[in-house]
């Protein structure tokens, strides 16, 4: 609740999700599935990117550029869901956080 109060909220949250995917993805190199993981009252990674893309219309920066938002909500979506797909995205933007290359 506090980052909608915050003046880009879906910016900083996607951004921070951003950072934990990245975390999952380093560690299925390991063989840890930290997407696996859930909280002690079920929250989990995969939760809190829904509730963004849920919950998108709702944040107010969501209609400064919606096809950026739908697009990072999607990539994480992907990201999370399962095993990599062999698909590689070049992210044109830096500001997502995301290395300039991304396998899925």
């Amino acid at each position: 609740p506090q980052e909608n109060e915050r003046f880009i909220p879906l910016h900083y949250s996607l951004f921070n999700l951003t950072a934990w995917t990245a975390q999952v993805q380093l560690a299925r190199e390991f063989s840890i599935k930290l997407d696996n993981f859930r909280g002690a009252n079920g929250e989990s990674l995969a939760a809190a990117i829904s509730f963004c893309a849920e919950n998108r219309e709702t944040f107010s920066d969501y209609g400064t550029d919606r096809s950026k938002y739908d697009w990072w909500i999607e990539t994480l979506t992907k990201v999370i869901s399962g095993p990599r797909t062999g698909k590689i995205v070049i992210v044109k933007d830096p500001d997502f956080g995301f290395p300039p290359i991304l396998m899925l």
